[in-house]
């Protein structure tokens, strides 16, 4: 099986032995948050950066481009694909949640109620593809049940903590 790797200051790296060994697959010298693979084009793979935004590869890694209109040189944490229609990708950002609908072409920021919030981790719901969650540095859960247009808060009895990761049970939502 075929593993990506993103590392703090190094970049990619690709196994395809399951992990036995290891190679370069470029962005060397960023520092790789997250990496995302179009769930129907596994060939096409996309990294968060911290402060270098978004990269795109349609070759399985082997070249990368910047994919940064209208995010910039941002530092991404998360990135998440809509399972249902993969061009559609949503950024967890120092500025709240960037969404592009072109497959990472352009980037806009949907954050109405969710402002100057970083955001660590996002969720979409594999049901209900246009509901996703937000975990956010110190401000708790937001959810959006609009593809991220708007959003509110949802952390009743978590409070304001940092919320690093979130995960969906696909068999009850």
């Amino acid at each position: 099986s075929t593993l990506y790797a993103g590392a703090q200051g190094s970049g990619v790296y690709k196994s395809s032995d399951g992990g036995v060994s290891w190679n370069s697959s470029g962005l060397s010298g960023a520092n790789i948050h997250t990496i995302v693979i179009d769930p129907t084009t596994s060939s096409i793979l996309y990294v968060g950066t911290g402060g270098g935004g978004v990269y795109r590869s349609a070759d399985n890694g082997v070249s990368w481009d910047a994919s940064n209109a209208g995010i910039g040189s941002m530092s991404v944490r998360t990135l998440v694909i809509d399972p249902l229609t993969p061009f559609s990708l949503y950024a967890g950002t120092s500025r709240g949640v960037s969404r592009s609908l072109d497959s990472s072409a352009n980037w806009d920021d949907g954050n109405r109620g969710l402002s100057n919030v970083s955001v660590y981790s996002l969720a979409i719901d594999p049901a209900i593809s246009s509901t996703l969650y937000a975990g956010t540095s110190g401000n708790g859960i937001f959810k959006s049940i609009d593809r991220g247009e708007n959003w509110s808060a949802s952390s009743n009895g978590l409070g304001n903590q940092t919320l690093n990761a979130l995960a969906i049970d696909p068999l009850t939502s």
